[in-house]
């Protein structure tokens, strides 16, 4: 096979790194392995096989992180594919990595899922770059507009969300808001340091107003039950802006 394609460290820890890489152009036959190597100045050359495993968040690519490694350390990594035809690895892809954790790049997205009077669910995905071990999410809501422009804004502390292992999204529903307001939710992850973050603008929605009370409904003929109805409706006042 040819050199597989778009090799990265996406995650480096102090004894770790993770690898992500894509299937070479050229693979003359089906994928049956690929043989991973890595050395350092003060480490001979280890080199082992694994199978073609997905990685989690990027389906169409290949992760695999080597651990038990030496801190602050340049290692030289290199990849090769093999395929079922051949018994012998194809050309190598290298790349040049220092196990130092940084920070993470902002999560690749985040949409709104569900809107509610008094509640918002958020997903966001996982960043591109974790460059360390992700550890967290810190979550951020501010209110910025409201209906009851006299009550607003309201102020939330920052929340933030536990990342025991990574996923290709994660969800958070934030409850305990007002109805027809506006809220910027911004969202950044953890690894030793923080990152970047993501934001958007999310709404509320407003407050239906309850019809008990509203409707009377009345036999126009005072003929049987039969007969049509004649429905009255009777505006609240108070309420009359949600109905314009």
């Amino acid at each position: 096979p040819g050199k597989v394609e778009h090799l990265t460290a996406y995650k480096v820890g102090r004894r770790l790194i993770g690898l992500r890489w894509a299937k070479p152009k050229e693979t003359y036959g089906d994928l049956k392995s690929f043989t991973l190597s890595y050395m350092s100045a003060h480490e001979q050359v280890t080199r082992f096989v694994v199978k073609p495993t997905p990685c989690i968040a990027w389906s169409q690519l290949y992760c695999h992180t080597i651990n038990s490694l030496r801190a602050d350390t340049e290692y030289n990594v290199t990849v090769q594919a093999r395929n079922s035809e051949v018994a012998e690895d194809g050309e190598m892809s290298t790349v040049v990595v220092t196990t130092k954790e940084r920070a993470p790049t902002a999560p690749d997205y985040v949409n709104i899922t569900s809107q509610a009077e008094t509640s918002i669910t958020i997903e966001w995905g996982l960043p591109n770059f974790l460059n360390g071990v992700l550890r967290s999410f810190l979550v951020n809501i501010e209110e910025t507009d409201s209906v009851n422009v006299t009550d607003c804004c309201q102020y939330f502390p920052i929340q933030e969300v536990a990342a025991r292992y990574e996923q290709a999204s994660y969800k958070l529903e934030l409850n305990n808001l007002r109805p027809a307001s506006t809220y910027a939710v911004s969202i950044a992850a953890k690894t030793v340091t923080l990152g970047p973050a993501v934001s958007i603008t999310a709404h509320t929605r407003p407050q239906v107003p309850s019809m008990e009370g509203m409707l009377q409904v009345t036999d126009s003929s005072n003929q049987a039950i039969s007969s049509k109805p004649t429905v009255i409706v009777h505006t609240v006042s108070v309420n009359k802006d949600l109905f314009a």
